[in-house]
């Protein structure tokens, strides 16, 4: 017999359509594990105590929502970011028709664009407006979360993994940013929901609402198509091992989901076609070198740990995580497939498709993460039940595990803070600020990307430094340089003896700071008097 239950097995939550609905499975502490779907319940229902929280999920989930609601909406109105900025000029600004029918780059995520343009003709422009829809599938994901954990594990998985959802750092921050990520994310919930049931349990019709979600998903962001994939590839192993098997998804149908899927994209897709086949061919990104898969490794590192409080919870949090893939392997390989195989795909995928890696490529599978975080704390909780308690699986051992995770939750909703403490970039304020520091007789100057919002979204002239030579004109006309600056690590990998002048000779008057990493806007100056010898420069 099995060493721990099932996972929702020991908490009277299992799935109502598993065998001998009158009772749940209270095993013994051994070392093999039971497939869920060979469980035999064997203790009453009544007999085994279950909190208020169980006994009504939907309340609790029902409170979880309305308690994200007000994470993400606190702060919705900051400063823009340059993505978001990019975004409002080329998708959310123009005619529907515009956005429908023209592909600027790989910036654009179509079916959140549609959904933001609306947003802005229907409510004005601002920035709360046009990240409305990212904070309402990320709301929406939140229950959503739970009924793939309540169907996967159990409602007590399902409860404990929407509430982490609810107060993550992460998910906070892409729902307050409009883009299609918390879409993307609500996507891959869904379709994984429907995929899991349909392979399990057969049906027609789940496979046909499961094309049509991922339809939507590819529409709304290419990158859609490697969970797609990966899906598609669990699928149709999953298929053929159990081919003939009563009560369980036919290929037939699973293929069928799939046509849905790649026609409803296709067709979404048709008027820009061409557009996006040039883009991936014919236009390399010039930030292959830059946006490399050691730089995104130590940028996700970075902001995980923000979300975990410190490094100490970031390797706490990797203990758990894998305890949970342990469990997942032993108890639900198809599950574990669904949540895994499309983070593998979406690496060599990317590094394929252009050559770039960013951490939000995988924010996608932030609900899949949690759910293996959930029963990652449940397994240490049957661990230390074990050692302190004689090593018998109980009541115990689930509340010790759902305290890990409570406390999961209340440091990641202290993380919020790091959230709320400054906009994602600032550069209304450095704007201001540059404006009324700046002489008649000064001048003032943008770098690389920082110069598209001030000219484009802010209207403003400012001169524009390309490199050494173009600063060292501006230095010699007598006044003072006030330069604007963010992302550093561009103007490194495309100019470094500019990014040495700034860093050396520029001085840094105000730094306005960033939740985006390395979003900080810095205004620096340089004096009247001084005088620049770059290289080559004489």
């Amino acid at each position: 017999m099995s060493s721990a239950p099932p996972p929702g097995a020991a908490d009277g939550s299992d799935r109502p359509d598993t065998p001998g609905s009158e009772g749940v499975a209270v095993v013994a502490a051994t070392r093999d594990a039971i497939p869920f779907d060979r469980l035999v319940r064997q203790v009453p229902r009544s007999g085994t105590r279950r909190s208020v929280l169980l006994r009504h999920p939907w309340w609790t989930v029902l409170v979880l929502a309305a308690a994200g609601l007000i994470a993400r909406l606190i702060g919705l109105g900051g400063g823009l970011w340059i993505d978001e900025i990019y975004s409002l000029l080329d998708s959310f600004r123009p005619p529907l028709a515009t956005v429908l029918t023209e592909f600027p780059g790989d910036t654009q995520h179509p079916l959140y664009s549609v959904l933001a343009n609306l947003s802005r003709s229907l409510l004005g422009e601002s920035a709360w407006s046009i990240r409305l829809p990212a904070v309402v599938f990320g709301v929406a994901s939140i229950p959503l979360l739970y009924v793939l954990g309540e169907r996967v594990a159990g409602a007590r998985h399902g409860l404990l993994a929407s509430a982490l959802l609810a107060f993550s750092y992460h998910h906070v921050w892409f729902s307050q940013n409009a883009r299609g990520y918390t879409m993307l994310a609500f996507w891959a919930i869904l379709s994984t929901y429907l995929l899991y049931r349909g392979l399990r349990e057969g049906g027609r019709r789940r496979f046909l609402q499961y094309g049509l979600v991922i339809g939507l998903g590819v529409f709304t962001h290419l990158t859609m198509a490697f969970l797609v994939a990966a899906q598609a590839l669990v699928a149709m192993v999953w298929t053929l091992r159990h081919r003939g098997e009563e009560g369980v998804g036919r290929s037939s149908d699973a293929l069928l989901g799939l046509a849905v899927g790649v026609v409803t994209g296709a067709l979404l897709y048709a008027p820009v076609f061409t557009q996006v086949v040039d883009f991936f061919l014919n236009q390399p990104s010039r930030l292959e070198g830059v946006s490399t898969p050691t730089w995104a490794l130590l940028e996700a590192l970075r902001v995980l740990r923000i979300g975990t409080g410190a490094w100490i919870g970031l390797l706490a949090g990797a203990l758990v995580f894998g305890l949970g893939l342990w469990r997942y392997a032993r108890r639900d390989a198809l599950a574990l497939a669904l949540f895994v195989l499309p983070g593998v795909v979406t690496l060599g995928g990317a590094l394929l498709a252009r050559g770039t890696m960013y951490p939000r490529f995988y924010f996608f599978l932030i609900g899949f993460a949690f759910l293996i975080a959930v029963q990652g704390a449940l397994v240490l909780g049957e661990y230390v039940t074990s050692r302190v308690g004689g090593g018998r699986l109980s009541e115990r051992s689930l509340a010790v595990g759902t305290a890990f995770v409570i406390a999961m939750i209340v440091v990641s909703a202290a993380s919020l803070r790091a959230n709320y403490a400054a906009p994602k970039q600032d550069f209304g304020a450095a704007l201001t600020y540059v404006e009324a520091t700046a002489g008649a007789a000064d001048v003032i100057a943008t770098v690389g990307v920082t110069t598209l919002p001030y000219e484009r979204f802010y209207g403003r002239s400012f001169a524009e430094i390309t490199g050494a030579d173009s600063l060292e004109e501006l230095r010699a006309g007598g006044g003072r340089v006030w330069v604007l600056y963010t992302f550093e690590r561009y103007i490194d990998a495309f100019d470094q003896e500019l990014a040495r002048v700034l860093r050396t000779d520029c001085e840094t008057s105000r730094v306005f700071p960033a939740t985006v990493g390395g979003g900080a806007i810095t205004v620096c100056s340089f004096d009247a008097t001084g005088s620049y010898q770059g290289e080559g420069v004489q």
